[in-house]
């Protein structure tokens, strides 16, 4: 990994309220913890999203979300920003960033980091 990319992911880490033990682990390994979200398809539908973040939602989160379906195909950027509209009352909210392959990052940010993790993200957001 350039070290670049790393200060990038660590900056990113810390943003996301990562606990310091695991920023430690990112520092020595350069790898990344799957506590936020995950990875799905460029092509992912809302379906595809709400299953990818399911396993990292609070109950809260997860209740705001009980009554999104996918009933028409969304666009993934569309989706995310449904999705986003529906935690507004939630501690997170969700962002998308290019993985510049075929696949996005789906995350989510603690609201009192959204702004600075857009700003810091600003070029890779879906």
């Amino acid at each position: 990994m350039r070290e670049s990319n790393k200060k990038h992911l660590l900056a990113t880490a810390r943003l996301l309220g990562l606990d310091p033990p695991v920023i430690e682990r990112m520092e020595r390994s350069g790898e990344d913890e799957a506590h936020h979200g995950g990875t799905v398809d460029s092509r992912a539908t809302l379906d595809d999203v709400v299953a990818t973040i399911d396993s990292v939602l609070t109950p809260d989160e997860r209740a705001a979300l009980t009554s999104v379906h996918d009933a028409t195909p969304t666009p993934l950027e569309d989706a995310v920003k449904l999705l986003d509209h529906k935690l507004i009352k939630c501690q997170r909210g969700l962002r998308a960033l290019d993985s510049f392959g075929d696949s996005v990052v789906v995350i989510l940010v603690p609201r009192p980091n959204l702004a600075s993790f857009d700003d810091a993200n600003r070029h890779w957001m879906v």
